[in-house]
């Protein structure tokens, strides 16, 4: 009898937990939930098509020197584009011309452009340019192509930000030459009284802000 008392003991206790990896759970009808591992992957940002360094790819760079991995500055700029958003982007040629721009498809801006589409207007909202989007965008051959259909280099935003200080905020060093070699003036002021070298400097990139220092001397 005290056999199966002890029986009866063992039985009870393996009914009411069970023990899995040093720990009792409850006995549940079915299988016991697994202890999951898995990890998530945070993926950096893409980089842009040219990062100081000379690396070329289409996009917005999140990790310019100096900027601590901050995907944008604060510099008022609106990478979304038209105001209203992508979704609601006009069916118009200038409306499709924009989002050619934003999308790094240069094939089909310069058809765009050859059809009429205004190389130098503003967006609605952020009075943004195309050559600012290209800028912004580190799209270099984007820039070099605009440039050569006319787009003027010191227009400026809403922000008062000309793609000068777009660039020099990044550290695009590769674009601040080009856009200084076809007219960008080193002496614009944004709204908050900020030069494109200011910006650079502001931000940690000393490379730019001596290239905007010796064309300021030698200009």
């Amino acid at each position: 009898m005290k056999f199966v008392g002890t029986v009866l003991l063992l039985m009870a206790i393996c009914r009411s937990n069970v023990c899995v990896g040093g720990d009792l759970h409850p006995l549940f009808v079915g299988p016991l939930p697994r202890r999951s591992n898995a990890h998530v992957s945070i993926l950096p940002l893409r980089g842009g098509k040219q990062d100081g360094d000379g690396r070329q790819g289409c996009g917005i760079d999140g990790g310019a020197e100096g900027s601590g991995g901050t995907r944008e500055p604060d510099l008022g700029m609106d990478s979304g584009g038209d105001g209203d958003g992508e979704e609601q982007e006009p069916v118009t040629l200038n409306g499709r011309f924009r989002k050619a721009v934003r999308d790094c498809n240069l094939t089909l801006a310069e058809t765009f452009i050859s059809e009429g589409a205004e190389v130098n207007l503003a967006e609605r909202g952020t009075h943004s340019t195309v050559l600012i989007t290209a800028c912004f965008q580190n799209d270099l051959e984007m820039i070099d192509m605009l440039l050569s259909k006319g787009a003027l280099p010191n227009l400026c935003d809403e922000m008062l930000m000309a793609p000068l200080h777009y660039a020099a905020a990044w550290g695009y060093d590769l674009v601040v030459e080009r856009l200084m070699a076809t007219g960008a003036d080193p002496t614009l002021l944004n709204m908050e009284g900020l030069t494109p070298r200011d910006l650079a400097e502001k931000r940690g990139h000393l490379y730019c802000a001596e290239l905007l220092d010796k064309w300021l001397e030698a200009g």
